[in-house]
């Protein structure tokens, strides 16, 4: 019981995209789909109302004029569903359905530029997998296959998405506490914004995306530590929003204590601009490198079999060759979650 409601992939609902110079391009990867269960009932649903703060609601830059609250208080709720419309020990076939609201609660004082309110985010985001269970030598494994829709709305001027994204993904277990895994991905992204220059400002882009992880199970195979390698691929119409990404995270997670269960994690994702990127006020060759650092950590507390509570911080850093791309964000928040 404990196990499973660990791994029930609570996803912190993290805050919106923010305007063009703090740049986070695509909406966020899909979730991974759990290995079949045989006997499992065919859906799953939960609910999760949370509060938070956040210490940069628009990701703006260190160094700006923006003359606005970057700071608010946040609260929403979170919907995610599966269907399967088959399943048995090997196979498993089913839709998924993820609804986010999120609403900041700090306005607009006269005079000044956008308020946290302004990024007020609602994402629906449905999709369908297909998975197999097998094994290789004795070993068990399994590979799938997903695809996901995503829309994501906001009140701002650049306030709506479109996302498509495909993924394939196999693991195995090499020893009972090792397990291994590779990713493929692609993806589609169209963003409703209009800049002056498209030429060097439309965001819509194709994506690729590849990953490997390797993992080590702490016996009774209830707490984990995992270390991953991801590259992406931007390729935006617009120059200055074309790059290649490399990404490595370390991450543990397990059981704590009694109903008590734990996760942090550290990423770097490393971005390269072979364009740079350029506009008013910003000559050649403007920003040709990004780091952002991300360290999160989380806990959950069990209460019942259906009632989960949790607790969460977040800070994020971006560290780029020009101040008008460097940030820090805060966010810290809790919730509860429902299980039907």
């Amino acid at each position: 019981m404990r196990k499973a409601a660990f791994l029930i992939g609570l996803g912190l609902v993290l805050g919106p995209m923010g305007p063009a110079l703090a740049d986070f391009e695509s909406p966020a990867p899909p979730k991974p789909q759990a290995d079949p269960e045989p006997g499992k009932r065919a859906w799953d649903l939960s609910a999760r109302a949370f509060y938070g703060k956040d210490s940069n609601s628009a990701l703006v830059p260190d160094v700006t004029t923006y003359n606005g609250h970057k700071e608010s208080e946040n609260y929403g709720l979170s919907l995610q569903g599966a269907y399967r419309f088959y399943q048995d020990r090997d196979w498993s076939l089913g839709a998924t359905l993820t609804v986010d609201m999120l609403h900041n609660t700090q306005g607009k004082d006269p005079g000044q530029a956008d308020a946290p309110s302004e990024y007020n985010l609602g994402v629906i985001n449905p999709g369908l997998f297909v998975r197999r269970n097998f094994r290789l030598d004795g070993k068990p494994g399994s590979f799938g296959v997903s695809y996901d829709f995503r829309e994501e709305s906001w009140d701002t001027h650049a306030g709506h998405s479109l996302s498509h994204n495909v993924n394939a993904d196999a693991n195995i277990f090499l020893t009972p506490e090792i397990q291994v895994g590779a990713n493929l991905g692609w993806g589609k992204d169209d963003f409703e914004v209009v800049f002056a220059n498209m030429v060097l400002n439309d965001r819509d882009a194709r994506r690729n995306t590849a990953g490997l992880f390797a993992r080590y199970w702490i016996k009774p195979r209830v707490s984990s530590v995992t270390v991953r390698y991801g590259y992406a691929e931007n390729n935006a119409i617009g120059t200055n929003w074309q790059y290649t990404g490399h990404t490595l995270t370390a991450q543990a997670q397990g059981h704590l204590a009694g109903p008590v269960w734990g996760e942090a994690s550290f990423s770097r994702d490393t971005r390269e601009y072979p364009n740079g990127y350029v506009g008013a006020g910003i000559p050649a060759p403007g920003r040709t490198a990004q780091d952002i650092d991300t360290f999160s950590a989380r806990v959950l507390w069990v209460i019942t079999r259906d009632w989960i509570a949790d607790a969460h911080y977040r800070i994020t850093n971006n560290d780029a060759t020009l101040p008008q791309f460097t940030s820090t964000r805060k966010q810290v928040g809790v919730g509860i979650t429902y299980k039907f």
